[in-house]
């Protein structure tokens, strides 16, 4: 949570400070293989890659609001264990007009008998740790970089 605080900080010490909402994203890794869910072509940012997880909502923690989200775009998600803080990203633009974003990606362990897609994405994909870099540079524009970037650390 060092890098966290430092971010924090340095969001703090700008001359007007801005409000973010903060979402947490699952980073669900089995068999070496990690999951990432394309985007619905209805959603904003459609056909992008992402992982499961959603903004807080209320009083939440980390771990209610990813039991919440996995269950919500994945379905019948069981054994929901929030490990090690991967990365932390701040969007580059504003979810709503004068809120920005901060994206907390958390290390995930769950049993997922079979996944069922909510309306927000259109498809899903296990990708394994050695097609990472291959899955980088074809969908390259489809990955933002809080993505890349988890891609990259999820397996060291």
């Amino acid at each position: 949570l060092n890098y966290l605080s430092k971010l924090i900080m340095q969001v703090e010490n700008q001359p007007t400070a801005k409000v973010f909402y903060v979402g947490v994203k699952g980073v669900i890794v089995i068999d070496d293989k990690i999951l990432l869910l394309k985007r619905s072509s209805k959603e904003k940012l459609a056909s992008f890659w992402d992982m499961p997880g959603g903004r807080i909502v209320g009083d939440e923690n980390f771990e209610i609001v990813l039991k919440r989200e996995l269950i919500e775009e994945l379905g019948d998600v069981q054994k929901v264990s929030v490990q090690d803080l991967l990365h932390v990203f701040r969007l580059p633009y504003d979810v709503e007009e004068k809120y920005g974003l901060l994206l907390l990606f958390f290390k995930v362990t769950v049993a997922i008998e079979a996944i069922t897609l909510s309306e927000e994405h259109e498809s899903y994909r296990w990708v394994h740790k050695n097609d990472i870099a291959h899955f980088l540079t074809s969908e390259e524009k489809y990955l933002n970089d809080g993505v890349k970037k988890v891609l990259q650390l999820a397996f060291a």
